[in-house]
């Protein structure tokens, strides 16, 4: 067999004209969703109704073309269509069908093409199915669009998923990613995608409301769905992406602070403030500035946040590789979009005047929240950019790490943690309140100085902060009898729960890196990891050597074995290491398989990880804290 083949000659290849149909319908999209926005608010602003109505038909229309232009990429992937370039260099023939599925998705110009479509879904269902007047919608819609059509032309001029590779076609893909070949990256990138269409959606609305110069109590319901819910698709986005990396690069780490991982927690962050922002807004009509402004933030860190990615200008396990000469087109979009907003917004919200009676003791702790998570979004922004920043001007190279990050982050998530069980106390009993400062504070006095943490110091605010968040909300549900506000109540027991598996985490863990092959055992904490010896695995996508470690106790009973892997995918050689995890309530037992450094050694990673599933448990809480919202309770229980 050729490695090549030549579809003008060969009788086997059938040109189909299904790639040409969906870059069609992908051009028709860019351009109807970049032209019609500017009649339809011509319309809301000059109140000629024929061009404000055209609202409808544009978005119905970019959401087809954008849907048909998506499933024919995917149908080029399910058939192997590998004239198409983005089909060949990114899968293959041998591919499990949901790994050809993901695949679509996989790489710079896939991931953008679903992104532009899921922010046509949100437009689309927020046009057909909320409650909103023609005159909320219309400017909401058309600002999307201009959002969709503008990230549309990107795709068409610098990254057509379409290319087509003729008349000399590759027998056989590439192969998807190894590193892509996992459960956990088929749905963490679709889930963060969500919650930046969302954040897409919210900032149209924002600047919706902006241009009408309005913001009435129905507009705060529907920000507030559009808010929460992109905020739970980031939560979870986030979530399974920090265990993917956990469980699959093989390093032991959940968070690395890279560039890219920041870019998904930045939102996350502004879109947490938003939530409380709202509040506010909703129930005593102050903040209102904040919540117009939030969404333009934080659509505008999202912006910036593609342009790491797919810039080129950092290299990440998790960044696209792709031509640096897109960040200009990236860069310009963020200005077009970016600075007009902030423009509208500083002429425009002197006429979003709050509330101005006296702040209470909830106004005060909301607006400290919605400060603290807009600070820990600036702070990890700067940190992000900076680097960059210094480079482009020449400077040299400059590397801000996670020292940086934790030395500023750590604080402000006890400062938080306090805050909400200081304002959570406040509302309890004397002796309530008494009883949960005393077993806080004997916690962290216990676990910070009698169980040996790496920083006791730190160790005893962190444990203080997180026993305080923790029974003053387990004590408040036990003792209010109506009137719950569930959501909250969940969310911010997952943060305490989750503090606890970082505590775990970063303070106990145990960690060895030892030479061993069969025979060998080392003891670490209070078990031993005994290498028993190396099989031979042979998988339809890659082949590998797979240590059997078996775990002892102290008195040499067998607890557990793990089963870490070095694997050598068949496609293109690529090497990865797939750790062998053994989950627990309290710890976790770790092992990752290095290099091999003779004919049966392998450089091995043992970690014992105490508390480690509490911080996945911790964000799981979060996320079924929005869903029992939005499902079970009534709306004014979000107020």
């Amino acid at each position: 067999m050729t490695d090549r083949l030549d579809i003008g000659e060969s009788d086997k290849e059938e040109n189909h004209v299904l790639p040409e149909f969906g870059h069609f319908l992908l051009i028709l999209a860019a351009v109807i969703a970049f032209v019609f926005p500017w009649t339809i608010l011509y319309g809301v602003l000059r109140k000629p109704p024929a061009f404000t109505g055209l609202w409808r038909p544009a978005v119905l229309t970019v959401f087809s073309g954008l849907t048909l232009s998506l499933f024919s990429l995917a149908y080029a992937f399910l058939t192997n269509d590998f004239s198409v370039t983005y089909v060949s260099e990114n899968s293959n023939s041998y591919l499990e069908t949901f790994y050809k599925i993901a695949a679509v998705w996989s790489s710079h110009e896939g991931s953008m093409l679903l992104w532009i479509w899921l922010i046509s879904c949100w437009t689309t269902l927020f046009a057909l199915l909320t409650n909103e007047s023609e005159e909320v919608k219309a400017p909401a819609v058309a600002s999307a669009l201009l959002i969709i059509g503008l990230l549309s032309l990107f795709l068409v001029f610098t990254s057509n998923p379409f290319a087509r590779q003729l008349p000399m076609v590759p027998a056989e893909g590439k192969d998807l990613n190894p590193i892509l070949q996992d459960i956990g990256m088929i749905f963490h990138p679709p889930l963060l995608f969500l919650g930046y269409a969302g954040i897409s959606l919210s900032f149209a609305f924002s600047i919706g409301c902006l241009l009408r110069r309005q913001l009435t109590p129905t507009s705060l319901n529907s920000l507030t769905k559009i808010s929460s819910i992109a905020w739970g698709f980031l939560t979870a986005g986030n979530v399974l992406g920090s265990w993917w990396a956990y469980n699959e690069l093989g390093w032991g780490g959940w968070w690395f602070w890279d560039p890219v991982e920041n870019s998904s927690f930045i939102p996350w962050l502004l879109a947490s403030a938003q939530l409380h922002a709202l509040l506010l807004a909703r129930k005593r009509h102050k903040l209102c500035k904040s919540v117009l402004f939030i969404p333009i933030a934080a659509f505008t860190v999202s912006l910036i946040g593609t342009f790491i990615v797919r810039s080129g200008v950092i290299q990440s396990v998790h960044a696209f590789a792709s031509d640096p000469n897109k960040g200009l087109f990236l860069i310009a979009i963020t200005v077009l979009m970016a600075l007009p907003a902030l423009i509208l917004f500083a002429r425009n919200a002197v006429f979003f005047k709050g509330d101005t009676s006296e702040i209470n003791a909830y106004d005060a702790a909301v607006s400290v929240a919605v400060m603290i998570l807009s600070a820990a979004a600036a702070v990890v922004l700067f940190g992000t950019v900076f680097p960059l920043i210094y480079q482009g001007f020449g400077l040299g190279s400059l590397s801000v790490g996670a020292p940086y990050f934790n030395s500023i982050f750590a604080p402000l998530t006890i400062a938080a943690a306090l805050l909400i069980s200081g304002f959570t106390l406040f509302r309890q009993r004397a002796a309530s309140a008494a009883a949960v400062i005393a077993v806080s504070a004997a916690s962290s006095v216990a676990i910070a100085f009698f169980l040996h943490p790496k920083d006791p110091i730190m160790t005893a605010f962190a444990v203080f902060s997180c026993a305080m968040l923790f029974l003053s909300l387990i004590t408040e549900a036990l003792t209010k009898r109506a009137g719950q506000n569930w959501f909250a109540f969940l969310a911010h027991l997952g943060i305490a729960v989750s503090m606890v598996g970082v505590i775990g985490d970063t303070q106990f863990q145990q960690e060895a890196l030892v030479r061993m092959g069969p025979g060998c055992g080392r003891p670490l904490g209070d078990v031993i990891f005994v290498y028993d010896r190396t099989d031979k695995v042979d998988s339809k996508s890659f082949y590998a050597d797979e240590g059997r470690i078996i775990v002892l106790d102290k008195n040499e009973k067998e607890i557990t074995e793990l089963r870490p892997q070095r694997q050598t995918f068949k496609s293109n050689g690529m090497q990865m290491t797939h750790a062998g995890i053994s989950h627990g309530l309290f710890r976790d037992l770790y092992v990752s398989m290095g290099n091999q450094l003779s004919a049966e050694e392998y450089l091995m990673r043992l970690n014992i990880k105490p508390m480690m599933i509490w911080l996945w448990l911790g964000g799981l809480l979060m996320i079924f804290g929005l869903f029992f919202a939005r499902t079970f309770r009534r709306e004014k229980d979000l107020s």
